[in-house]
């Protein structure tokens, strides 16, 4: 469990994440196309790609688009919202890849701000260390000064916004206000609302965990029906992995089990593939297996993990790739492809 001191770095970050990035967000869209002209583009979708790929409170909040601007949306809803509406350029490396560092269009902030936003909102045991916090604030201020830059360099801008967080971390930000905050983001709403869903446990220290619901026992997980799915090396060595962890929770898929391991011949003929010893390619498939480390994760849903392997399938997306592009294209088998087995 994380240090009280390692709370105390991990406080500020969280308040950038969830208070200055979405404002920075809002503000790259928002005098070239106002919230009128998404709410047109969702609508007139016959397909309603959008609306069939997010979560029911991300629906919720699309809804009222209309109304209460962009300022209904949160910073992982305003992200799908720029990419399936094509309010942004996309980023120099495509969507969902990881910047380099002379990538600094919108487009490869919007991708960094995401990718710093789930790093720093799923963090099961909460904290951050010195380096960790000084890179996430470098990283933040560079993305906030760019914004200032591109504002005309206004006084009070984004930049001051995030430096006031970083040195004000006892006034600007109470414990309270943390645990309010995580409660408000759409992840936790979806578990909160939903009567049949187990509870959240939000643990940040050791003196510093908040119970939400009726927790469930040991003997509960036993009875639940799981899945089992691997993040591959590949995908892994492409540093996408924050992602589709973040792609799964937003699922209102459960992850009980998350091991990063270096699967070995053994685990790969007689556990994971077994299935697949007859297969002309099963060599390759094992070399390609045991060429870097996976993600092994137990997946579950609601009480009981009813319908969990169909509803991962169905997250998973077509076997036909084609099919996925034009009606799930933010189904996996469009965006990582290798990414479970």
């Amino acid at each position: 469990m994380a240090a009280d001191k390692d709370i105390n770095q991990h406080l500020t970050a969280v308040m950038v994440v969830i208070d200055v990035y979405p404002k920075m967000m809002r503000e790259m869209i928002v005098n070239t196309f106002p919230p009128q002209f998404a709410v047109m583009l969702i609508q007139n979708d016959p397909h309603q790609i959008l609306m069939n790929n997010i979560t029911s409170q991300q629906k919720k909040m699309v809804k009222t688009l209309d109304t209460n601007g962009y300022d209904a949306l949160d910073l992982s809803c305003l992200y799908k919202v720029i990419r399936h509406c094509k309010l942004l350029p996309p980023p120099n490396q495509g969507w969902g890849n990881i910047p380099k560092t002379e990538d600094q269009s919108k487009g490869d902030d919007v991708e960094r701000m995401k990718r710093h936003r789930n790093d720093i909102l799923h963090r099961p045991r909460g904290g951050l260390s010195v380096e960790e916090r000084d890179y996430f604030f470098q990283q933040s201020i560079e993305i906030a000064t760019r914004m200032d830059i591109r504002n005309g360099s206004p006084q009070n801008g984004f930049e001051y916004q995030i430096e006031k967080i970083k040195t004000e971390i006892v006034r600007t930000v109470s414990k309270k206000k943390y645990m309010e905050a995580l409660e408000s983001l759409a992840e936790c709403k979806e578990k909160l609302h939903e009567k049949d869903r187990p509870c959240i446990i939000l643990c940040y220290g050791d003196n510093f965990t908040k119970k939400i619901g009726t927790q469930y026992d040991q003997e509960d997980l036993k009875k639940k029906e799981v899945t089992v799915a691997l993040i591959k090396p590949d995908v892994v060595e492409e540093g996408k992995v924050d992602q589709i962890i973040e792609d799964i929770r937003e699922a209102g898929i459960e992850i009980l089990r998350h091991e990063k391991r270096q699967l070995t011949e053994d685990d790969v003929r007689d556990r994971f593939y077994s299935h697949l010893q007859n297969q002309q390619y099963f060599h390759d498939l094992v070399q390609f297996m045991t060429s870097g480390p996976s993600h092994v994760l137990v997946l579950t849903k609601c009480n009981n993990g009813e319908n969990i392997i169909e509803n991962f399938k169905d997250l998973i997306g077509p076997t036909d790739v084609e099919e996925a592009k034009t009606y799930k294209p933010e189904r996996f088998v469009v965006n990582y492809v290798t990414v479970v087995a």
